[in-house]
């Protein structure tokens, strides 16, 4: 400017004004990016509206983290590389801009896990440097493990896509069924709850990844309360997926249960009742009957068809199933069962079943329920084939929604024939086949060990030589009479109905048009719930057992072999040779067992901790035998 009046002129520099962040701040986010890739599970009923009134997806940190934690790892990373670190100030700064939808870990519905509450009280109580390093190293080494999980299951993700002939990959989860009660109105009104203990009618969603065959989702439905909650559903579930992968068309945009108006039980038959929802969608709306009858292709095909129909499509023979590690429903002994039963009737070669790490079990399936519950947010879903439709429209591959009638009562199916079974809890995968005409299974502590015991162990019991398994189907669970929670139901659909009747009085209103059918359907409905009428036949309507079989099933016909492992040769050693080969013996048997407590390996003999003072024994002279001599233990020597 001083140079200015002397005529000096100056070139245009080009900054349009645009903030240009140095390198190393480049390199900051993008570690940072990396780093909340790795730790975060994405959570299905938690949303994050943005300044711009868009809404995001929320993703949960592990609670053995906080940001001051995820700042020192994010500038271990970068001082590892030689970059430069990123300030407090900054690093808050960008969180606040780019990670509003990134939260951690609180008190919540859904199970946090123990060893990341505990890491994180050690770390909030510690603050010297030498004494926080190994808690921190110890809490690396726990996320590098949970995480080695996760790319087990994208491994076989990615292999059943690329060889979907040889290999199918499924999982399998529930959702949260508040996200799916229905009726369900975007503007919840007070008036809805009014007299007491209000609730809709509480329908659960089961959702199923298929990879490496078509559809690729379903997305089965049932009313809660009609069954427990328990291996019964799941087996079920994963039987009826199984059946429907046979037989569903190579087509990404398969309806389902969608075009059914009729079943062979009244309170099906009312929700599945398609009035009310072409009322409300409208002959000229997005979706409507005539669109998926168009788009589908109709019933889904029955189980009990010939194999020979040009629709049946062999299963691959390798089943890969992930699924939530939840006692009560996946990882008990019924589900594992079944697991081995497909296996002995040939449906598969192989099985194997994966269990993320507890509090660390979500994943893409959970996606999935995300983008249903986003779907029907601000809708009104007045109807069981309304939120059908939308599950179906939530996803570009077009989840295929199911409503779940029967439900077989497998535990009856197969009491008497299993084996007790303990320390199943422990393992985090478990693979089933033949070996030797044995149905057997292996189980895996970490990913990168090995499949034990070798041999297999048989969840099944012997008869005669023989392992004996039931034979047939197991029957369909019976319905109760009424549903257990009618005095809560009840009262919500009246006062809904009641609602909508005092609001559109007038015939010849479009209102009255488009929900008068809805005030019959819930009406319908109502009364089918009051007085559930079940089937006599307690035979299962749809079958239960895929079609396929790889002809590598259980063969009765000779006895088999068993599978036990090979004993230790019973040699004279030295008592160096001794004390080793049983220290390894002790250590293989006190790690986690899994099978038969009768059969539990008892703990190897170590001279060095059972021999004691007080204690008789017998002495044996190794350098020149003679007869054993019996004493008592006087004192022991140092070694």
């Amino acid at each position: 400017m001083a140079k200015a009046p002397l005529g000096i002129v100056r070139g245009y520099h080009g900054n349009k004004g645009t903030l240009k962040p140095r390198g190393s701040t480049v390199q900051a986010h993008a570690v940072l990016g990396q780093l909340l890739t790795e730790l975060a599970e994405p959570m299905p009923h938690m949303q994050k509206t943005l300044e711009d009134g868009s809404s995001v997806i929320v993703y949960m940190l592990p609670s053995c983290y906080t940001k001051k934690s995820i700042m020192e790892e994010v500038n271990c990373k970068i001082d590892s590389i030689g970059g430069e670190k990123i300030s407090k100030s900054l690093f808050y700064r960008h969180w606040k801009a780019s990670c509003r939808n990134y939260k951690f870990h609180k008190r919540g519905a859904f199970a946090k896990c123990d060893t990341c509450v505990t890491l994180k009280l050690k770390l909030m109580e510690e603050r010297r440097p030498d004494f926080r390093r190994p808690i921190e190293e110890e809490r690396n080494k726990h996320m590098r493990e949970q995480m080695s999980r996760r790319n087990v299951y994208y491994a076989k993700r990615a292999l059943a896509k690329a060889q979907p002939e040889k290999y199918l990959c499924l999982i399998h989860d529930k959702m949260d069924q508040n996200k799916t009660n229905i009726p369900r109105l975007a503007n919840n009104m007070k008036r809805l709850h009014s007299g007491g203990s209000c609730m809709p009618l509480p329908v659960s969603l089961t959702g199923m990844l298929t990879h490496g065959r078509e559809p690729g989702a379903f997305c089965h439905l049932s009313v809660n309360g009609l069954w427990p909650g328990d291996p019964n559903f799941t087996v079920s579930s994963l039987a009826r997926c199984l059946r429907d992968l046979e037989f569903v068309p190579d087509c990404g945009d398969h309806t389902g249960d969608l075009s059914r108006t009729t079943s062979n039980i009244p309170l099906f038959s009312s929700l599945l009742d398609q009035s009310a929802f072409i009322a409300t969608m409208g002959r000229e709306g997005a979706i409507d009957s005539t669109y998926f009858q168009q788009h589908g292709n109709g019933n889904m095909p029955s189980a009990r068809n010939s194999v020979r129909s040009p629709t049946f499509k062999k299963l691959p023979p390798v089943l890969m199933l992930q699924m939530d590690n939840s006692a009560k429903d996946n990882k008990n002994l019924h589900v594992l069962a079944f697991c081995s039963e497909l296996v002995i009737r040939g449906v598969f070669e192989t099985v194997e079943v994966n269990f993320l790490m507890v509090g660390h079990t979500h994943e893409d399936v959970d996606a999935l329920f995300s983008k249903v519950s986003a779907q029907t947010m601000h809708k009104d879903v007045l109807s069981l084939p309304a939120l059908m439709a939308e599950i179906w429209e939530s996803e570009i591959m077009h989840p295929v929604p199911i409503l779940l009638e029967e439900v077989a009562d497998y535990k009856s199916y197969v009491h008497g024939f299993l084996k007790p079974l303990e320390g199943h809890s422990k393992p985090l995968g478990f693979r089933f086949s033949m070996v030797n005409n044995v149905p057997v299974y292996r189980y895996q502590r970490k990913v990168d060990g090995p499949w034990i015991p070798e041999a297999g162990v048989s969840l099944w019991k012997k008869v005669d030589g023989r392992y004996t398994v039931p034979d047939g189907e197991p029957l369909a669970l019976k319905l109760s009479s009424s549903h257990p929670r009618l005095g809560e139901i009840s009262p919500f659909t009246t006062n809904l109905t009641d609602f909508l009747r005092t609001t559109y009085r007038d015939t010849t209103s479009e209102g009255y048009m488009k929900y008068s059918p809805v005030i019959s359907y819930w009406k319908k409905v109502q009364e089918n719930i009051t007085s559930i009428q079940a089937l006599e036949n307690e035979t299962l309507q749809n079958g239960f057992w895929p079609q396929t079989n790889q002809g590598t099933g259980y063969k009765p016909t000779g006895l088999p072999q068993d599978a036990t492992h090979n004993g230790r040769d019973d040699t004279v050693v030295v008592l160096d040779e001794l004390e080793r080969e049983l220290q390894d013996e002790n250590n293989l048997m006190l790690e986690a067992y899994v099978g038969d407590p009768a059969d539990r390996p008892k703990r190897a003999f170590i001279p060095l901790e059972d021999i004691t003072e007080g204690k008789f024994g017998l002495w044996v002279q190794l350098t020149n035998p003679w007869f054993p001599q019996r004493g008592e233990v006087c004192s022991l020597a140092s070694r």
